[in-house]
């Protein structure tokens, strides 16, 4: 098996200001970042991803063990070494998802293990660099992210999550 591919983010704004003598001026950016991932553990490489969309009503949560509690869309367990991106969409367009201070947290990824970030309803977050050093991941110390749906009235318990990792 081998993995390829490409994440990007683009953004196109445009803002402008109506009533200013006789025009209405403009400021436009467009700028795209992209990721480019070929096969393998090295700079520029990736060789395993995870991806779901998980259900988790108010107030719940779920821990994800990065480095043998995951499975890839064939079945092959993830042994992952380190996280080259991770990717996570609120479905919920109330509640918000919490991601971080898990018992074994990736330490790497955080100033310190209990630290978390909140994705409001709707939001993405998303973190990745195809540098040679990606978020380290250690069996049974510091594998896991745990994820943590907000109290309320929840409209869409779901979130998406894409890990591209490294298995070495």
């Amino acid at each position: 098996m081998a993995l390829t591919g490409t994440i990007a983010i683009n953004v196109n704004m445009s803002h402008t200001k109506a009533g200013v003598d006789l025009s209405t001026p403009k400021d436009s950016l467009a700028r795209s970042y992209s990721l480019a991932f070929a096969d393998g553990t090295a700079v520029d490489q990736a060789d395993e991803i995870y991806h779901d969309q998980v259900a988790l009503a108010a107030s719940a949560n779920t821990t994800l063990d990065l480095t043998g509690g995951l499975t890839d869309a064939f079945g092959t367990a993830i042994t992952g070494a380190e996280i080259a991106c991770l990717i996570i969409k609120n479905n919920d367009t109330v509640t918000t998802l919490s991601v971080g201070n898990a018992t074994n947290a990736v330490d790497s990824m955080w100033e310190s293990a209990s630290d978390a970030i909140i994705i409001n309803p709707l939001g993405v977050f998303m973190i990745g660099s195809t540098s040679a050093t990606g978020h380290s991941l250690t069996a049974t110390t510091a594998d896991e992210l745990k994820l943590t749906r907000g109290a309320g009235t929840v409209t869409d318990n779901t979130f998406d999550i894409i890990i591209v990792l490294r298995s070495a």
